[in-house]
C-alpha cells in the first residue's frame, strides 16, 4: 500500500519518523526484530543490519535485507543517522561489557557497510569490531571483522576470524559465504563450494548466499566447478526470495542460462536486470553484450 494512501486515522498510530519513509530508501535496524519473510518464515534481525524499503504496509515495512519481509517501523531508523545513533547508544551504555560490546558490533556494522572499498572507513569499522571482540567476543563480530580484513586483503586474518565465528555458531551463514569467497580468492575452490553450499543448508532462504554459489557454479575458471543446472535451480530461488525484483539475483539467472547454453533466456533475464535496475552502464551492459555473441561469462576472485 502507497504510504499516501494509509487512512489518516492509521498515520498518527504510526512512529514520527516512519511516515516520511519512501520506498527504495536505506534503513539501519536499530534494535532486535523478527522479520516475518514472504516465504512465511520468521528471522531475526540484530542491530546495524542495512535494509531497503520496499513499501509501506499499515504498521509494517516491507523491506528488503537481502531477504524480503516486514518489520515493526518501531525498529529502524534512517542509514544516513546510524552511525550517530549508535555513538549515541554507545556513550549511554553502562559499564556492562556486553552492552558496550553490543553497541560497538551495531556501529562497526554500519561503519562497514557503508566504506564501500575506503580503507580508511574500513579501518574505522575494524576498531569497533576489535573492541567489540575484546569486551564480548561473539560469531556475528568475528564475522564482521574477518569480512573487514578480507576487504583489506588481508585473507589470512579473514579466514582466523571466520574460522572462530563458526566456532561459536556454526548456523553463522554469512561467516560461511564469506570464509568460501575468501577460499576462493585464494583458489581454494573445493573448499569454496563446500563453504556457500554449507551457509545454504544453514539458512537456504537467504538469496545473497543463493547468489554466490550461482556466480560460482556459472562462472569459475575451472570446468569441473561449473553446473549450469544447480547454478539456474539456485538462480530461480534467489530470484524468488527477492519477489524478482534484485537485478543482482536477475543477473545472476541470466549468468546461469548462459553457462547452461541458453542464451536466449540469458538475454531475457539480463535485459530484466536491466530493466529493474534502470542503470545503462557497468556489468549488466556488458555481460549483456557478451551474451548477445553467445559466450558465457568467466571471472576469478581476488
Amino acid at each position: 500500500m502507497c504510504r499516501t494512501a494509509l487512512p489518516l486515522a492509521l498515520l498518527f498510530l504510526l512512529p514520527h519518523f516512519a511516515t516520511a519513509y519512501e520506498p527504495g530508501e536505506a534503513l539501519v535496524v536499530a534494535r532486535p526484530v523478527e522479520m516475518k519473510t514472504i516465504a512465511g518464515s520468521t528471522h531475526q534481525l540484530t542491530p546495524g543490519t542495512p535494509l531497503t524499503i520496499r513499501s509501506l504496509e499499515d504498521s509494517k515495512l516491507k523491506v528488503a535485507a537481502p531477504r524480503v519481509g516486514w518489520i515493526d517501523s518501531s525498529a529502524v531508523i534512517p542509514a544516513k543517522q546510524a552511525d550517530a545513533y549508535f555513538s549515541e547508544q554507545l556513550d549511554k551504555a553502562p559499564d556492562k561489557a556486553s552492552d558496550k560490546a553490543a553497541a560497538l558490533l551495531a556501529r562497526g556494522k554500519v561503519r562497514f557497510n557503508q566504506a564501500g572499498l575506503d580503507d580508511t572507513k574500513v579501518r574505522a569499522a575494524l576498531a569497533d569490531l576489535d573492541e567489540s571482540i575484546r569486551l564480548a567476543p561473539s560469531s556475528e563480530a568475528h564475522t564482521f571483522r574477518g569480512f573487514a580484513f578480507k576487504r583489506l586483503g588481508d585473507k589470512d586474518k579473514a579466514i582466523a576470524d571466520f574460522d572462530a565465528a563458526i566456532r561459536l555458531n556454526p548456523n553463522e551463514a554469512l561467516a560461511w559465504r564469506v570464509r568460501g569467497a575468501t577460499y576462493a580468492s585464494k583458489a581454494e575452490y573445493a573448499r569454496t563450494l563446500a563453504d556457500y553450499s554449507e551457509s545454504i543448508r544453514v539458512d537456504p532462504e537467504n538469496p545473497d548466499s543463493r547468489h554466490h554459489r550461482v556466480v560460482f557454479r556459472s562462472a569459475c575458471m575451472d570446468d569441473k566447478f561449473r553446473d549450469g543446472k544447480q547454478a539456474i535451480e539456485d538462480a530461480t530461488k534467489a530470484c524468488e526470495l527477492s519477489e524478482w525484483a534484485n537485478p543482482l539475483y536477475l543477473s545472476g539467472l541470466a549468468m546461469a542460462y548462459a553457462e547452461s547454453g541458453d542464451f536466449d533466456s540469458a538475454l531475457k533475464w539480463q535485459q530484466k536486470a536491466l530493466d529493474v535496475s534502470g542503470a545503462s552502464s557497468g556489468y549488466l551492459t556488458t555481460n549483456l553484450e557478451l551474451y548477445k555473441q553467445h559466450k558465457p561469462f568467466r571471472m576469478t576472485w581476488r
